[in-house]
């Protein structure tokens, strides 16, 4: 069936309204595919955000462990401390030398050897 000169009229006067139509399609497709990714990356970032406890942690708050051997680390930190304190009050205790009583020594450099 062959097309008449009348059917080609007919085609170019709509050729505008298909040319607007396929465009409107292609564009609500990638507008539709841009709204998805947005949402999807706000939901990864907002995923990102969330603090996640593990199952474990939650079923081992019930019972706190107590380290005995923290306690005698402290103590022994504590007795290095009050040892170290001493150390130093009897070094100022100690009566310091005098080695230079001369107020010029040490301002001259010989720089010639």
């Amino acid at each position: 069936m062959p097309i008449k000169p009348i059917d080609l009229q007919a085609m170019y006067t709509q050729l505008t309204q298909v040319s607007k139509h396929e465009a409107l399609a292609k564009s609500t497709g990638i507008v539709h595919a841009e709204l998805q990714r947005e949402i999807v990356s706000k939901k990864n970032e907002e995923k990102a955000q969330e603090v996640h406890l593990p199952e474990d942690d939650i079923e081992s708050n019930a019972a706190i462990k107590i380290d005995e051997h923290e306690e005698s680390s402290k103590q022994q930190t504590l007795e290095k401390h009050n040892k170290k304190e001493e150390e130093k009050a009897e070094e100022l205790e100690k009566p310091k030398l005098d080695i230079a009583d001369d107020p010029d020594i040490g301002k001259n450099i010989d720089l010639l050897g």
